[in-house]
């Protein structure tokens, strides 16, 4: 049996029946199964199997275990849950390259429908746990990871929170290239340019000025401005009739680039969400490289962020039904 058919029979292990025999029936193993057929629990599983896999590459590491994230998450939505899929896909990509050099081209996420399902979810992970076994026959890790078991009540949030554990994981993990405050600047100039569409949305409404730099910013001040920044944008959404998960924090006394960034990303996708929303005719798009940035860049542009959601949310407050009388 070759490494391909094993992890093969491991996903197949975690699907209930049907999808298990509509999945070997296609022409491609590692597609999409039966959507109707995956329920968050399937989800569940297999993100427990991620992190397993995660585990066995960072004991020969030598890296630290990872025991809490830095989020606790609550009511999270299958969309939200993709997009920290996607997020762990990234990064996992990362590791991929900085561990064997070589190009993860060939491993494309599935395109996914507006309304994802927790199969979408699946088919990243899939993706992922690809990558995670491609490393661990690079360095000839031969670690048995034993099948999770289904449990039957678990939902989207138990996903999302398994995922921020391993996501958390992998950034200890990235020694060759962590995530900087650049990719932090990066993901929030990507929810900028969302944000700044939904904005021009509102007819007669003027732009900020952009706020000054303030030298000798830390990783604290960011986290907290990003929490105030993702409130606001939480707000919006839950006027216009939107749903978006609950959040707190775990706190700690050291807050890395990687932690920041995984809260950024949360506030693009939602924004992005909101974007498909309000302004579908009009695409959204990712911000390229900034270059180098420090802390205090990456609040300057968050401050400009934030000052344009909190006057969305005031034109939002005057009239919560704006969106669907756009689409009236």
């Amino acid at each position: 049996m070759n490494r391909y058919t094993a992890l093969l029979l491991v996903l197949l292990s975690l699907l209930p029946l049907e999808a298990a025999a509509s999945w070997l029936n296609h022409e491609n193993a590692f597609c999409l199964p039966a959507a109707k057929h995956i329920e968050p629990k399937h989800v569940y599983a297999l993100s427990r199997l991620v992190n397993k896999e995660t585990q066995s590459i960072r004991q020969l590491m030598g890296v630290t275990k990872v025991s809490h994230t830095l989020l606790q998450v609550a009511n999270a939505e299958p969309r939200e849950v993709y997009f920290q899929a996607v997020n762990l896909y990234g990064k996992i990509s990362r590791l991929h390259h900085n561990l064997t050099a070589r190009s993860i081209l060939d491993h494309n996420l599935p395109p996914v429908e507006q309304n994802i399902r927790p199969a979408d979810v699946w088919a990243v992970l899939s993706v992922v746990l690809i990558q995670l076994d491609e490393i661990k026959e690079e360095y000839d890790i031969t670690t048995h990871v034993q099948f999770p078991e289904i449990e039957e009540k678990r939902v989207p949030t138990d996903v999302y929170q398994s995922l921020l554990l391993t996501i958390r994981q992998v950034n200890q993990m990235l020694q060759e290239q962590p995530y900087t405050y650049s990719d932090v600047y990066q993901e929030i100039s990507t929810a900028l340019y969302c944000a700044l569409n939904i904005y021009n949305r509102f007819p007669g409404m003027q732009m900020h000025s952009q706020p000054p730099l303030q030298p000798g910013k830390t990783a604290e001040d960011v986290f907290t401005e990003l929490i105030e920044t993702y409130q606001t944008t939480r707000d919006i959404m839950l006027t216009s009739g939107l749903k978006m998960l609950d959040l707190s924090t775990v706190p700690t006394p050291d807050i890395k680039p990687g932690d920041i960034y995984d809260l950024a990303i949360l506030i693009t996708s939602e924004l992005k969400f909101l974007h498909s929303k309000a302004v579908a005719e009009k695409p959204s798009h990712d911000a390229t490289y900034p270059g180098i940035k420090f802390p205090s860049h990456v609040l300057q542009r968050l401050t400009y962020l934030h000052n344009h959601l909190r006057s969305i949310l005031k034109e939002v407050q005057k009239n919560p039904h704006w969106l669907s009388e756009q689409q009236s």
